[in-house]
């Protein structure tokens, strides 16, 4: 009978020995499935680098489609403001400045040869008569249309036709008619927009490069 104890009491040893073993090397295990610090920090710092990365070229994106707009926004607005302008000084019955009168050269026209005037304004009869000015305010940075009517011949407030103008020119080409009077040959416009003031887009946008215009046309009744 001490015998058989003796025997249950190894046995026991034994088992509890093993089970011991089995335990830390389930522990081991556990430990060995997770990530370390330095792993979770190399993890975390690689994220970081693709979501920097992503923001930037959202940014990128978002500023070009901006650009691209406000582009696109004042490039449609020229080009509708000049083909009017050119179609007026088509089918206009009488243009100036070109006698350079009095007026004209207290309103800035110059004669720069005797053919070639250079004025911030150019004036032109419509089709009613009417007298039609498009002059540039370098104050404010726009062009304006001032009309008279030809039935009352008061001149009509100015009207603001295009803002954001930087820079703008009239360069007008004169010559006689058979009676000795001055009459316009060529007239070229060259003039500089600034892109809209739209806030949204110029947070966006940032610098938007400016539209140049310039353009050029004779009368059809010289």
């Amino acid at each position: 009978m001490l015998a058989a104890f003796k025997d249950e009491n190894s046995f026991m040893k034994s088992f509890t020995k093993q089970l011991g073993r089995t335990r830390r090397h389930s522990v081991r295990r556990v430990r060995r499935a997770g990530l370390s610090l330095v792993e979770l920090l190399i993890a975390l710092a690689i994220i970081a680098a693709l979501l920097t990365a992503t923001g930037v070229a959202l940014d990128v994106s978002f500023k070009a489609y901006a650009i691209a707009t406000q582009s696109a926004s004042t490039q449609s607005a020229t080009r509708l403001l000049t083909n009017r302008l050119l179609t007026n000084i088509r089918t206009a019955s009488a243009h100036g400045p070109v006698d350079m009168t009095l007026s004209e050269i207290a309103d800035g026209a110059v004669l720069v040869t005797d053919t070639l005037v250079e004025s911030p304004f150019i004036e032109f009869a419509d089709r009613n008569g009417d007298t039609v000015r498009l002059s540039y305010d370098s104050a404010s940075q726009a062009l304006e249309m001032i009309r008279t009517p030809v039935s009352t011949g008061i001149e009509q407030p100015a009207e603001p036709v295009m803002e954001g103008v930087t820079e703008c020119i009239f360069k007008l080409k004169r010559g006689k008619d058979r009676d000795g009077i001055y009459v316009l040959e060529r007239a070229t416009f060259d003039f500089t927009v600034e892109a809209g003031d739209d806030s949204t887009m110029q947070i966006e946008a940032g610098n938007v490069p400016p539209v140049r215009v310039i353009a050029s046309t004779r009368p059809r009744r010289f």
